[in-house]
C-alpha cells in the first residue's frame, strides 16, 4: 500500500508538470526542466515497479501470487505489474522525449500524456482499493484466529489446571456408578418373563 501511495504521488507529480507544459507559454529551458524532472520520474517509477515485499518476491509481476491465511482461503499478496503501470513508464518516457525534441508539438503532446497519466491515476487507486480490501480480509481471519485461540486456551487452562483430587474423587463416583448400573442391568437380562410378573 504505502509503494503503491508513493506511485501515486509520482503519477500526480507528473500529471502537474504535463499540465504545466500544456500551458502553451514554455520556454525552452522551461521545456528542458519539465522533462528533466519527468524523466526522474520515469526513473523513479521503474525502480518502484521492480519493488520487492520482505520475502523477496515481486510487489509488481506479470502473475498473483497467493498464499493460505485460512481452511481453504487465499490472499493474493502482490499487484500485477499491468495492472498498476500498464505503459505509464513508457508513455511517459516518450513524452520526456517530446518535450525535448524542439520540433514537436507540446501543447498535442502534453494533452496525450495529460489523459494517459490520468487513466494511470485511476489504475493506481483501484488497486489501492484492492490492497485495502485484502488487508481487511486478512484482519477478519487474524480476529478469527486470535479468538479461536483464546477458546482454545481457555480450554487448554481448564484440562492442566484441574484440581487432581476432585477430578479423581469425580472419576472414581462416575466408576461406582457405572459398575452399579452394570451390575443391575446384568440381573435383569438373567430374569426371565415368569420373574418379571412375579
Amino acid at each position: 500500500d504505502s509503494t503503491l501511495g508513493t506511485v501515486q504521488t509520482q503519477l500526480q507529480r507528473a500529471n502537474e508538470l504535463a499540465i504545466k507544459a500544456n500551458s502553451g507559454i514554455l520556454s525552452t529551458t522551461d521545456r528542458a526542466a519539465i522533462a528533466e524532472e519527468l524523466a526522474a520520474i520515469v526513473d523513479d517509477l521503474g525502480k518502484l515497479a521492480d519493488t520487492k515485499d520482505p520475502r523477496g518476491h515481486a510487489l509488481f509481476s506479470k502473475d498473483a501470487a497467493a498464499i493460505p491465511i485460512g481452511d481453504g482461503v487465499d490472499v493474493v499478496v502482490n499487484s500485477k505489474l499491468e495492472a498498476v503501470f500498464g505503459d505509464t513508464i513508457a508513455d511517459l518516457g516518450t513524452f520526456v522525449a517530446q518535450l525535448r525534441d524542439p520540433t514537436a508539438d507540446v501543447a498535442a503532446s502534453s494533452a496525450t500524456a495529460i489523459t494517459k497519466i490520468g487513466a494511470a491515476i485511476s489504475n493506481v487507486a483501484a488497486q489501492q482499493g484492492s490492497v485495502g480490501a485484502r488487508a481487511a480480509r486478512v484482519e477478519l481471519f487474524e480476529g478469527a484466529a486470535k479468538d479461536t485461540a483464546v477458546v482454545v486456551e481457555a480450554q487448554r487452562s481448564a484440562v492442566e489446571d484441574a484440581d487432581l483430587t476432585t477430578t479423581i474423587a469425580d472419576l472414581q463416583k462416575t466408576m461406582t456408578i457405572l459398575q452399579a448400573t452394570q451390575a443391575s442391568f446384568s440381573k435383569l437380562s438373567q430374569l426371565s418373563l415368569y420373574d418379571y410378573l412375579r
